[in-house]
């Protein structure tokens, strides 16, 4: 019997042996450095559990309620569209004829006024007065003093905007009229010539002034601008002393005449 146990208990211990060695929990042996031979048995650390992760809140800074520590605005920065008013003045060369065989050359003062309004950031209309003064013929009439006037009305189109930049126009100088007046011990002669329009054609560029630090006294620009018309004069007008007498160039007896003109304005941009 006990030659059959020995081959029995073998087979039980080598299934149980196993299974009793992993279900132990796992022993760290390390050798102990100060006692030779004598080993120190070691657990296993406990494992560490991590702090937990906390979101940061940053809360926003305070706005101040003071409008008055904010930094200056730039004079330029305004509404794109509004209002514009200009008063100015400048030289123009009237030449041409006055009529066909009738030469025509005049030099005059100008003082110009306008007002009107961009309907867009870049396209404005504009209308006003041009005054001619202290001016003298070159042709036509030696030596006679000139005067003219005109009522220009315009359309603009503004490369930045109405504030600054170049800018171009076109539009119409109604009642465009010239005079020479010549002076004599008998009394003044005037003799004077109209048109009803005058195509006009400009080119310009406002200057804006002032700064972030330094405002302007007014919201406004320099206004540098070189003009060109060109018209035929319809009518003729002739006065000496009491007498005068007025009309109408016939259509084959109408020549042309321009104006070259330079002018300086302050344009006012609200």
């Amino acid at each position: 019997m006990i030659r059959y146990a020995a081959p029995v208990l073998t087979v039980v211990l080598s299934t149980l042996v196993p299974a009793v060695a992993s279900a132990l929990p796992t022993v760290h042996v390390e050798e102990d450095s100060r006692v030779v031979g004598n080993p120190t048995v070691v657990s296993a650390p406990a494992p560490v559990q991590a702090a937990p992760v906390v979101p940061t809140v940053t809360a926003p800074a305070p706005v101040s309620a003071d409008k008055g520590t904010s930094e200056p605005q730039d004079p330029s920065v305004r509404s794109p569209e509004g209002f514009v008013v200009s008063i100015g003045g400048g030289a123009q060369y009237t030449g041409g004829e006055l009529a066909r065989g009738v030469g025509l050359g005049a030099v005059l003062g100008t003082i110009e006024l306008g007002a009107g309004a961009y309907l867009t950031p870049n396209l404005g209309l504009l209308g006003g007065v041009r005054f001619g003064y202290l001016g003298f013929t070159t042709a036509g009439c030696d030596g006679c003093a000139a005067t003219s006037l005109q009522i220009p009305v315009v359309a603009q189109y503004a490369f930045e905007g109405r504030q600054k930049g170049a800018y171009l126009e076109a539009g119409v100088g109604f009642l465009t009229s010239v005079n020479a007046i010549a002076k004599s011990s008998k009394g003044d002669a005037k003799l004077g010539a109209s048109s009803a329009a005058d195509l006009k054609l400009g080119f310009g560029y406002r200057f804006l002034h002032g700064t972030k630090e330094k405002k302007p006294v007014l919201p406004g620009a320099l206004d540098l601008k070189l003009g060109l018309d060109v018209g035929r004069y319809s009518e003729v007008a002739l006065e000496a002393g009491s007498k005068s007498a007025r009309d109408e160039i016939p259509e084959e007896g109408r020549a042309i005449h321009w104006g070259l003109g330079l002018s300086l304005a302050y344009v006012v941009t609200p």
